[in-house]
């Protein structure tokens, strides 16, 4: 068996935020007992465009998705080959997922989408992912139209998305979304930063209606 780890990188090496993310990639190779590899995948024309394009460069059974901002617990590759062993579970999202930095509306961000997550019962965060079904699903959107024709092209709706329609094809198949439980990300909140921390609830808002 095969992981590969799919980085799209935007400007991230513009700071060491890729740094951050490729050395907790590798910390978490070194306890993994499968092969992995790493592709980093520009994102020139969109995140979705980014994910799909590294998807078709790699060969691993197993795919996994992180952003080049975010950073991954020693044992989280070791838990996706252990639940990819199960052929029941076709791929799911991270349970847990921790803010870099902490602010009241980051908070209640949280709170909200952590409500409507366990509403929709999936999760988000990173992805890990069949090959097979990866392809069944058509991966990721690379953008989301809302009915009022409005274009969306923000990351986390289209995890949103991929999330859900990941969850849904499992289910017809008789199979399971299944969640990284044990492990984590740390997630970062440069977005936060650059549209407001009040900015993403209305996002999420406008996305669930």
């Amino acid at each position: 068996m095969l992981i590969s780890v799919i980085v799209p990188s935007y400007h991230e090496w513009e700071d060491d935020s890729l740094f951050r993310c490729l050395q907790s990639v590798k910390t978490a190779i070194f306890y993994c007992p499968c092969g992995v590899e790493v592709c980093i995948a520009e994102d020139i024309k969109g995140i979705g465009k980014a994910r799909n394009t590294g998807a078709l460069k790699t060969t691993g059974d197993i795919l996994v998705f992180m952003d080049a901002d975010c950073t991954m617990s020693k044992n989280f590759l070791k838990e996706v080959y252990e639940k990819s062993l199960d052929p029941k579970n076709l791929g799911g999202g991270v349970k847990y997922s921790r803010f870099d930095k902490f602010s009241l509306g980051r908070l209640c961000f949280a709170l909200y989408v952590g409500l409507l997550l366990y509403i929709r019962r999936i999760t988000l965060g990173a992805f890990w992912i069949r090959r097979e079904t990866f392809m069944a699903i058509h991966g990721f959107r690379e953008r989301l139209e809302h009915l009022d024709g409005h274009v969306i092209y923000y990351d986390e709706m289209l995890d949103f998305d991929f999330a859900l329609r990941l969850k849904q094809y499992a289910e017809s198949q008789g199979c399971r979304f299944r969640s990284i439980k044990k492990s984590y990300i740390i997630w970062s909140t440069r977005s936060f930063t650059k549209y407001g921390d009040w900015f993403w609830l209305k996002q999420y808002k406008l996305y669930r209606d």
